[in-house]
C-alpha cells in the first residue's frame, strides 16, 4: 500500500494526503492513509479501493483453497477497521466461491503491529 501510495503521491500532490504528511514521502504510513480516506479524500479513497481489491483476491484464495470459518487480519493495516473491511467484503464475492462466503466472519486480530513479534516470542516459550 505504502509503495503504491509512494508511487502515486509523485504525480499526484494535489490531495489531503500529501498535506498530512507535509509533502515528506519518508514518513508516510498506512495509517496517514487510512486517515485521509475517512476524512473523504478521493486520492486516499481510491488507495484504499486498491488494497481492498488485492486482499479480496487473495483470501478468495484462501477461501476457494481451504474454506475456513473465519479470516483474522493482523497487522497496522488491520487497525484501518471498516474503511477497509467493507471494500473488501464487497470485493470478496468477485472472486471467492459464493459457499466460502456463506456464514464467514472476517475480523481484526488484537495484537495490532505486534503480531509478529509476539509469535515470534511464542515460538521460543
Amino acid at each position: 500500500l505504502i509503495r503504491e501510495a509512494v508511487s502515486r503521491l509523485t504525480v499526484n500532490k494535489q490531495n489531503l494526503l500529501y498535506k498530512m504528511i507535509d509533502g515528506d514521502l519518508m514518513r508516510l504510513e498506512a495509517k496517514d492513509i487510512f486517515d485521509a480516506a475517512r476524512e473523504g479524500d478521493a486520492f486516499s479513497l481510491d488507495l484504499v479501493d486498491y488494497e481492498a481489491e488485492y486482499l479480496a483476491l487473495g483470501i478468495a484464495n484462501i477461501l476457494n483453497i481451504i474454506n475456513p470459518e473465519v479470516i483474522v487480519l493482523g497487522g497496522g493495516v488491520a487497525l484501518a477497521g471498516d474503511i477497509l473491511l467493507n471494500p473488501l467484503r464487497e470485493k470478496l464475492s468477485k472472486y471467492a466461491l459464493p459457499v466460502t462466503l456463506e456464514g464467514l466472519k472476517i475480523v481484526q486480530g488484537v495484537l495490532g503491529n505486534e503480531a509478529g513479534i509476539k509469535g515470534a516470542v511464542g515460538l521460543f516459550n
